[in-house]
């Protein structure tokens, strides 16, 4: 094999005893170019041995100098126009959220009289003294109290975008934004009663605790030991928990670890209403002050939470306990719409999970399925209810929950024991009374078919009230025990005025006979005549009662 002398450079500076010094630091433009090694003499020897022309670079490339950007007057005025209502927009928004939060006496002087129970790190981390305490605003429909804190959220990015000072190429849409923001907030007329909401940012960038200022922690586990404690407040405790300590363990995931959101929603749900009620039982004004600031302080941070849920949240027991929690709680601020829309997303995850079973696929403990049981029958009675009001389809249906609800009324909980066995039969009721009667393809039925379903319905939801159980007579004696006989009993005849307001929905679907000219069968008109009647009852007992007992009574 024959080598060609001139091309094996390597091999006689290898064999060499000297060595060239190089004279330049880049390899010549040869060289580089044949992509051989260079020596970078002045000639190199490749380009002896080759006898060409060597030549080097005169030395490294320099880099291009950065130019600034010129921006005419015309932009430097746009942007100067813009950055001025932006500050007028943001100090707008500031003003509503002030004019929510000027303490009410009593309010500093709670946070002094209470810090000897309070710890340093806790105390300093409570926002009280900064919240008001007075009467909360009384409902809110359709979630408009999270105007404010998207607005806020919406001119807070805008303003990091101007304040970047480089020209935007869409100087119009951002214009015609802040126009609607303005809009928005011009026409929102603004209360006292208004409470004052976390910026949605806190959400995006969480931090300790989640982004949010918790009530002091001996506050909050002050609040649980009474709970232990109190059968009353055991009485109105929030029915989604099987037991005082499954709320403790998420308080505690809150307060000490690395909650999720669904434990951020349990918790705050779960103080909301704990705190309420220590406040509407204390007799200590400074502490009843106390609990109803923090109390605001959490429902201030829910409201956050859920205005900010993602669409997509994991399949998990621990969020379709979140989801029904803030179906609940947009129920009682009279939401309905956000209710069925927080209570769809938990029965998809409960169908997905297989919860409605009897049995699932893995083995679970006896504790577990109890808390399962409990959760599927209070999702199940909302469904039918919420169906009901909303004239639609039932989210569950009968057939696809397997789960012995009778079973589980011997299984005690803390505090009452709810009537499981016949409220769900009741629950099967309502769903039939939308399918049989009032769905699209029934009333399309012939006049004489809907009357024979209706009167057969009557006749098996009149059965099973006239139905009385042994752990129903064990409730209402709970109940009389914690609250008083005379409070006990709106508890009674509030089941009557339900029972009759049904049973008027049922014969509503019976055609009057031809020789009257009412629009109503005479079934119908004695039903809602009772039903008044127990009404009119329930209204003359609850002028003497709690707060918490008509809220109730409105509620159920």
């Amino acid at each position: 094999m024959n080598v060609d002398p001139n091309e094996s450079d390597g091999e006689e500076n290898a064999v060499s005893g000297t060595r060239r010094v190089p004279e330049h630091k880049l390899s010549c433009d040869q060289c580089r170019q044949r992509k051989i090694k260079c020596d970078r003499g002045d000639p190199c020897g490749p380009c002896q041995r080759k006898d060409i022309r060597c030549s080097f670079p005169t030395g490294f490339k320099p880099r291009a100098k950065r130019q600034q950007v010129l921006v005419s007057d015309g932009y430097e005025s746009k942007l100067d126009a813009i950055s001025r209502k932006l500050d007028r927009i943001s100090l707008a928004v500031d003003n509503i959220s002030s004019s929510s939060q000027q303490p009410q006496g009593g309010s500093s002087a709670a946070h002094t009289a209470i810090s000897s129970q309070v710890t340093p790190i806790s105390h300093a981390s409570s926002p009280s003294c900064n919240v008001r305490t007075g009467p909360e605003k009384g409902s809110e429909f359709e979630g408009d109290v999270t105007l404010t804190t998207q607005a806020t959220f919406a001119t807070d990015f805008l303003q990091q975008v101007v304040d970047s000072n480089q020209p935007s190429q869409t100087l119009p849409e951002i214009k015609s934004h802040l126009d609607a923001l303005r809009k928005i907030l011009a026409g929102k007329e603004v209360t006292a009663d208004e409470t004052r909401l976390v910026d949605t940012q806190r959400i995006l960038s969480p931090q300790e605790h989640g982004g949010f200022q918790l009530p002091p922690v001996n506050l909050a586990m002050m609040a649980v030991q009474r709970l232990r404690e109190s059968s009353r407040l055991q009485l109105f405790w929030r029915a989604e928990f099987h037991s005082i300590s499954q709320f403790v363990e998420y308080l505690m995931t809150v307060y000490f670890g690395k909650p999720t959101i669904a434990d951020l929603i349990v918790t705050h749900v779960g103080l909301v209403s704990l705190l309420n009620e220590c406040g509407n039982v204390e007799t200590e004004e400074v502490l009843k002050n106390e609990f109803a600031s923090q109390a605001t302080v959490c429902r201030q941070n829910l409201e956050s939470i859920l205005a900010g849920l993602p669409f997509n949240m994991p399949c998990t027991p621990d969020y379709i306990l979140a989801l029904f929690m803030a179906s609940s709680y947009h129920l009682e601020n009279c939401r309905i719409s956000m209710s069925w829309n927080s209570l769809a997303a938990a029965v998809q995850m409960c169908q997905t999970l297989g919860f409605t079973r009897e049995n699932l696929p893995k083995p679970e403990s006896r504790e577990a399925k109890q808390r399962r049981a409990k959760l599927i029958f209070y999702i199940h009675l909302c469904d039918k209810m919420l169906a009901l009001r909303l004239s639609r389809p039932v989210l569950i249906r009968d057939g696809e929950i397997t789960i012995d609800f009778e079973a589980f009324e011997a299984d005690r909980g803390d505090g009452p024991t709810p009537v499981i066995a016949k409220w769900a039969r009741f629950c099967n009721l309502q769903g039939r009374i939308y399918d049989i009667l009032y769905s699209p393809g029934s009333l399309l039925q012939q006049d004489i078919q809907r009357e024979t379903n209706a009167r057969r319905l009557a006749a098996e939801m009149e059965q099973l009230f006239q139905t009385k159980s042994l752990a129903e007579e064990h409730l209402f004696e709970s109940i009389g025990a914690s609250i008083g006989e005379k409070q006990s009993e709106v508890f009674r005849r509030t089941d009557r005025v339900a029972y009759y307001s049904m049973r008027c929905l049922v014969f509503r679907a019976v055609k009057p006979a031809s020789l009257t000219s009412s629009a109503f069968c005479d079934e119908c008109l004695e039903a809602a005549k009772n039903g008044l009647e127990q009404h009119r009852i329930c209204l003359s007992m609850l002028k003497n009662v709690e707060t918490i007992v008509f809220e109730f009574y409105m509620h159920w």
